[in-house]
């Protein structure tokens, strides 16, 4: 990384005035990482001022450069530089993939707090703030190591995120909170969100098996949970490593189930392609969408990139009847070395912008007749759900009519009742019969023959 006396910091430079350039920059040398945080501070500001204009830059980025300068050489805090190099820059990021993006200042006319930036994603107006509040060097004391205590904390900290969107309920608001805040997103951030019942300790179960509540399975003290979060469509982990390329982004968005605004579809990609963000699915709907607008980028990915001769869908995400809120897509693929399978599925995972975990089979591995019903037949079990339906809908006919004729009739007395209640009996046990038999051949199996196949 080039230092800052190397550098020429010229978008720096330029949003100060005179002299005053001179004394910050000698100040900000003696903070600690001075020569990484200045170098990327000054791209940041850099795409700021393609996308705003120099002089909205400079109004709101100013102040809290001389700030965050001043917090060192008056209290000998040197986070502040750090937590600011980090809003600008995920606000560049953004920068680069929004319609249109504007600043926003620290305190709106009437004192009242404001987002960072108004920005517009894939057509949608959005609302972000950027969060990085806590002190490395306190960092150990914060958290503490009870997981419980983290997430109280992480609540704590995030309390008074509502009262920056409330006039502002029609837009898609995201806070995005960087790793100084949430070093542990599988134990910080979804249980503080949703409540502790989403604790989880283990970073990979918690991708597998982690799914947005619904409403009213929120937990005891969730923020989303609490009154005036609905005006807040998602929050961010944030984290960032600095290689000595480029800063590596990471990390996951958790959408509000509560929200007046769910994050819609083509703003969940928008992060992820500026910021390297994945969304969790907010319900089993939103996880099929997703799953299908990926299965055919995979494809074709497994095709060109990897060599796959031929790749088949498979389970849930081909026969959607049994798709859930926690399905992954399966896909079988003939042509691979199975020994790069699973590094194949973590290139897969890594290019989609939601949260569902990829499994790859080898097409020869599956059952004989699970082959021949996905290469040959080709139809899927939604065919004869449809099938199983219109009998179920002919069962409740047959009853209905029974109770119609038979209401003001005693069967032991009358013959035409007791006709039609054996006629319905028995076609009762028909279609009982004709359903087995539906599921029997749709999942490969051997219908029963000779005379007790009954």
């Amino acid at each position: 990384m080039t230092s800052p006396q190397k550098s020429s910091s010229a978008h720096l430079k330029a949003i100060f005035n005179g002299a005053e350039w001179n004394e910050w920059l000698g100040h900000a040398q003696q903070l600690n990482d001075a020569s990484r945080w200045l170098p990327l501070l000054d791209d940041g500001i850099k795409t700021l001022v393609e996308k705003c204009g120099l002089e909205p830059v400079r109004e709101v980025c100013r102040p809290r450069l001389k700030a965050a300068v001043q917090q060192r050489v008056e209290k000998g805090i040197e986070s502040e530089l750090e937590s600011l190099a980090f809003e600008i820059l995920c606000l560049a990021k953004l920068a680069q993939e929004a319609d249109e993006f504007v600043l926003m200042e620290s305190q709106a006319p009437k004192g009242q707090p404001t987002p960072e930036a108004s920005l517009k994603l894939a057509g949608h107006d959005c609302l972000v703030e950027v969060r990085a509040p806590i002190h490395p060097s306190l960092r150990k004391e914060f958290w503490g190591s009870n997981l419980e205590g983290l997430s109280f904390r992480l609540r704590e900290s995030l309390q008074d995120a509502p009262p920056k969107f409330s006039s502002s309920p029609e837009t898609v608001n995201l806070v995005l909170v960087s790793h100084l805040t949430a070093p542990f997103p599988n134990i910080s951030i979804a249980p503080a969100l949703y409540g502790d019942d989403f604790l989880y300790r283990d970073l990979d179960e918690f991708i597998k098996e982690f799914a947005v509540p619904y409403p009213d399975e929120l937990g005891e003290g969730a923020l989303f949970g609490r009154e005036g979060w609905e005006v807040v469509s998602g929050v961010g982990w944030v984290a960032y490593a600095n290689f000595p390329d480029a800063l590596h982004w990471s990390g996951f968005i958790f959408p509000n189930p509560k929200a007046n605004r769910p994050i819609p579809f083509e703003v969940a990609i928008a992060p992820h392609q500026a910021l390297n963000l994945k969304t969790f699915p907010a319900n089993k709907d939103e996880r099929l969408r997703a799953a299908q607008w990926l299965l055919p980028r995979f494809v074709e990915m497994l095709s060109a990139e990897f060599g796959a001769q031929k790749v088949v869908p498979f389970g849930s995400v081909r026969d959607t009847i049994f798709w859930h809120r926690r399905s992954d897509i399966d896909l079988a693929v003939d042509g691979l070395d199975w020994r790069k399978l699973p590094d194949i599925e973590a290139t897969l995972f890594d290019r989609s912008p939601w949260i569902i975990p990829v499994h790859l089979m080898l097409l020869g591995d599956l059952p004989e007749w699970l082959q021949r019903r996905l290469t040959e037949d080709g139809s899927p079990m939604s065919d004869w759900r449809e099938k199983v339906a219109e009998e179920l809908a002919e069962i409740d006919k047959l009853l209905q009519t029974m109770r119609d004729y038979c209401a003001d009739k005693d069967p032991s007395t009358d013959l035409g009742a007791r006709m039609l209640i054996a006629g319905t009996l028995h076609g009762f046990y028909g279609i009982v019969e004709r359903v087995l038999e539906q599921i029997i051949v749709a999942s490969g199996g051997k219908v029963p023959t000779g005379e007790e196949w009954h």
